[in-house]
């Protein structure tokens, strides 16, 4: 544990906490904790005890060879940026961001200007407050890339702290980002614009989700053991285009945008059927031209 580096947050938010508390936790000394709002700062130093100091961010990053940006996607970029022009980072210094979104090349002022090392590494997990975040970080996934010095250094922290890292190509991060908001975001709009129709049939949005619930960890569950295309049934994976045409024309009577959803949707879950194999190229043919 003595091998490890002294650590400094930047952004004392829920992401920046909880790490700060479990890698204090885990043999880690919290140097400080840096940001533009001292009241926060000194909260967050608060709770996280010891003789963590509250600063500036030009002030943590002089107290460790380790700093962890955990500020907002849109704030990254020019804080990062500012802080490398006034000479804050330091030659061999590890400086990474915890952002799902952006690479480690937003950092690359702290590099070219500073000589210091860059990565990123990103929890898949949502964080709604300090407590959930300390609960599910152990056993969470981690993606990090960026230079070999920094990806050590992040590896060991992520795995100090109960998670499990991964390396990924610095130019696959956004995809990678992309893929986690359809996986949870847009499956929130989803189930959303599920009750939405179950409403325009007459039925109360509770009771439709009390209803629908069993349905999707039912569905969840198939494509954990068997995946997305073994798990896949209803009107398309059989082939059924009546059914798909009487949805259509229900929804375009009801909603258009709903309509166009359905038909984008309807498009993908035939290439889905084609690849579990339980419908005939004629049927395929016949279902996309009603979906457009």
């Amino acid at each position: 544990m003595g091998n490890l580096p002294d650590l400094a947050i930047i952004g004392p938010g829920r992401v920046g906490t909880s790490i700060a508390l479990l890698a204090k936790k885990n043999g880690y000394h919290i140097a400080a904790i840096g940001g533009r709002d001292s009241g926060k700062c000194q909260e967050a130093a608060s709770l996280i005890g010891g003789d963590v100091k509250a600063c500036t961010p030009a002030e943590a990053t002089a107290l460790a060879m380790f700093v962890l940006i955990a500020v907002s996607d849109d704030a990254l970029e020019s804080l990062a940026t500012q802080l490398a022009r006034n000479k804050a980072f330091a030659k061999y210094q590890v400086v990474a961001h915890v952002s799902g979104a952006l690479s480690s090349a937003v950092l690359a002022p702290a590099k070219e200007l500073c000589g210091a090392k860059i990565g990123s590494a990103h929890p898949l997990q949502m964080f709604p407050s300090v407590q959930s975040a300390l609960n599910a970080m152990p056993g969470s996934h981690w993606f990090c890339e960026g230079d070999d010095d920094a990806l050590a250094v992040l590896k060991t922290l992520v795995e100090k702290i109960g998670g499990i890292p991964h390396v990924i190509p610095s130019a696959s991060k956004t995809l990678y980002h992309c893929a986690s908001v359809v996986a949870s975001n847009y499956l929130t709009t989803l189930m959303d614009l599920s009750l939405n129709i179950a409403e325009r049939a007459g039925l109360e949005r509770e009771s439709a989700w009390e209803f629908l619930s069993p349905l999707v960890d039912a569905t969840i569950a198939n494509i954990k053991k068997s995946g997305t295309a073994a798990a896949l049934t209803g009107p398309i994976a059989r082939g059924d285009v009546e059914t798909v045409r009487l949805h259509l024309d229900a929804l375009k009577k009801q909603d258009p945008e709903i309509h166009k959803i359905y038909q984008l949707l309807g498009q993908q879950t035939i290439k889905l059927a084609l690849k579990k194999c339980t419908i005939t190229n004629e049927d395929a043919e016949a279902l996309q031209r009603l979906l457009g």
